[in-house]
């Protein structure tokens, strides 16, 4: 759910409280399916499509499951009253914003430059040598599945791959749509088209393969990362992977490049490193085609 959906719909929408964190505040939009999102921050949250920036100086105050209400843009969390009128909206970048339909591939100067800066990790012990293992296994099979290769199942090991809120497999997953999608490649439509039908399905109406991978699968994906997976799925993430997905383009330059890769590199305690995998890797994928 983009938050500026929720802010600009003219009508009362209500639902409960999902998630507390110390500077950020998750709320579930009643009578949706998951994961109907929507994310309250301080003034350095960064701009996103789940995003709205708020004066909120304490969060202590709320709790899991408190009921809300939003309408005309004042937000009443339990008996808390909080004026969104001048809460700044990040607004789409996805499908419905994008302009022309052909292709806007990335430049081969400024993709090796982000090659450079998204090199293996090599001091890596224990579980996390081992998830790093498996997200390159797993990218390697997205590409190959994204060209169409024959008898390559989609990799759903990469869903809730790794710790975190939002985990380093889904990271990726974002960073290669938001490029995907940013390139008018056909692959964005085969890879959010899947998606949709792994993330909106019940286990039981997955088709028998699928079923057999998420049940043996030790990671399962949470709702918060599921939220920004299917914004992506529209086009939509957050500020710097766009800045950077621009970047790449033939129009830029290395340095540009550079700099929007180091913006994102220190976005989350992971994210934008393995996000920044991700348009790698469609930038890969791409480049062996076209």
């Amino acid at each position: 759910m983009q938050a500026w959906k929720l802010l600009t719909e003219g009508k009362e929408v209500s639902g409960a409280v999902f998630a507390v964190f110390k500077q950020t505040l998750y709320l579930q939009r009643e009578g949706y399916a998951r994961p109907a999102l929507l994310c309250l921050g301080q003034r350095n949250i960064v701009e996103g499509p789940l995003n709205v920036c708020t004066s909120l100086s304490d969060l202590s105050c709320f709790e899991v499951e408190q009921p809300w209400r939003c309408y005309a843009r004042k937000l009443t969390i339990a008996d808390v009253c909080i004026d969104l009128s001048a809460a700044a909206l990040w607004p789409t970048r996805g499908l419905s914003a994008q302009t022309g339909t052909g292709l806007c591939l990335p430049n081969a100067d400024t993709v090796h430059a982000l090659a450079q800066l998204v090199k293996d990790d090599h001091h890596l012990t224990g579980i996390e040598k081992a998830i790093h293992q498996r997200l390159d296994t797993e990218s390697k099979q997205l590409r190959l599945w994204l060209r169409g290769e024959k008898n390559v199942n989609f990799p759903v090991g990469l869903l809730g791959c790794g710790p975190g809120l939002t985990p380093a497999g889904d990271d990726i997953l974002v960073g290669a749509l938001i490029a995907l999608s940013t390139w008018h490649t056909p692959y964005f439509k085969r890879l959010s088209q899947q998606l949709r039908s792994l993330l909106n399905r019940p286990l039981a109406q997955q088709p028998a393969q699928e079923q057999t991978h998420l049940k043996k699968s030790r990671y399962a994906t949470n709702d918060i990362s599921t939220a920004h997976l299917l914004a992506a799925c529209d086009g939509d993430a957050i500020a710097p992977l766009h800045a950077l997905v621009g970047a790449l383009t033939s129009a830029t330059t290395t340095a540009r490049t550079e700099q929007a890769a180091k913006a994102l590199f220190n976005y989350g305690h992971s994210s934008g490193v393995y996000a920044m995998r991700g348009v790698l890797l469609a930038a890969l994928c791409v480049a062996e085609v076209y």
